[in-house]
């Protein structure tokens, strides 16, 4: 019985990340991409199965390396959240994503 609820848990979350209306990437340690939802692949043109495993850097070489490491660094080393809303942030328009070439590069900015 705890199997089925547990299969019906992850389901629910499942369907959950791919359908709301927000960019919701997943990275590991070393910035490989583990999970990108229907939001950035309808807005980025690149499916999950095109990106998962590549390095984010590579895929949008715009976005700020050295500031992205520091703050992932900072979350892995001290377990905080300083990329939640309202501390140090990326935030970006999802127009950002459009262009590859422009990535992230005009529409974000870093609070």
């Amino acid at each position: 019985m705890a199997f089925n609820q547990d299969a019906n848990e992850f389901h629910w979350l499942m369907d959950m990340l791919e359908s709301v209306e927000v960019g919701l990437v997943v990275l590991d340690l070393d910035f490989h991409v583990q999970a990108w939802n229907g939001f950035m692949e309808h807005h980025s043109g690149i499916t999950a199965s095109q990106i998962q495993d590549k390095v984010l850097f590579e895929a949008f070489p715009d976005i700020p390396e050295a500031w992205l490491t520091r703050k992932v660094d900072a979350v892995a080393m001290l377990n905080t959240r300083p990329l939640r809303p309202g501390n140090s942030a990326l935030t970006c328009s999802s127009s950002g994503i459009h262009a590859r070439s422009r990535a992230l590069k005009n529409t974000c900015s870093r609070t």
